[in-house]
């Protein structure tokens, strides 16, 4: 669980843009911040660049979000390069998204089988989870890893249950390995 004074600045964007009414509108563009800011490397060099002025840093997020992201998401950014925190723009950006889903019920589940899920049965595991986790929409990136043989492993949050074929096996060996000393 995400706990909004970790995360001062995520939590402040989620409280201002609630007060102006666009959440669902600056959730979409934080998570395109978000998104840019961990696949471009070199986007998050310049932003950490000691050789950038804080003038020069604000110029450059001016440059790349004037006009493509809300006022207050871009005046945030600023705020932060302002007090020497813009190489955690991403991070803010991320943590709204989380917060915004942990206040809305939205859980993200990551799950590995064996074999591909089909549409069928992600649906089925999407369910299974958001009814035993007390009604909360299930998120679920499906993950493939073959080594597991059979069965599912999933990771929500920060706990990993792991049902695999090949835990199963692991833990029998461990017992028969514990019984035979």
């Amino acid at each position: 669980m995400i706990n909004a004074s970790q995360h001062p600045y995520g939590a402040a964007l989620l409280e201002l843009t609630d007060d102006a009414g666009v959440t669902e509108r600056v959730a979409d563009e934080a998570q395109q911040v978000a998104t840019l800011f961990r696949d471009h490397a070199e986007f998050r060099k310049l932003l950490s660049s000691p050789s950038l002025s804080t003038n020069q840093r604000a110029d450059v997020l001016r440059r790349a979000f004037d006009g493509r992201v809300h006022d207050l998401l871009l005046k945030l950014m600023l705020v932060m390069n302002k007090k020497g925190r813009a190489r955690q723009i991403g991070h803010m950006a991320e943590s709204f998204g989380k917060l915004l889903d942990q206040r809305n019920g939205v859980v993200e589940v990551d799950a590995w089988t064996a074999e591909p899920m089909d549409d069928g049965t992600a649906a089925r595991v999407r369910e299974g989870i958001g009814v035993a986790l007390g009604g909360k929409t299930v998120h679920l990136n499906a993950h493939t890893d073959a080594s597991l043989i059979g069965g599912l492993k999933l990771r929500i949050g920060d706990r990993v249950v792991d049902g695999s074929v090949a835990a199963h096996l692991a833990k029998m060996r461990s017992r028969l390995t514990q019984a035979a000393r």
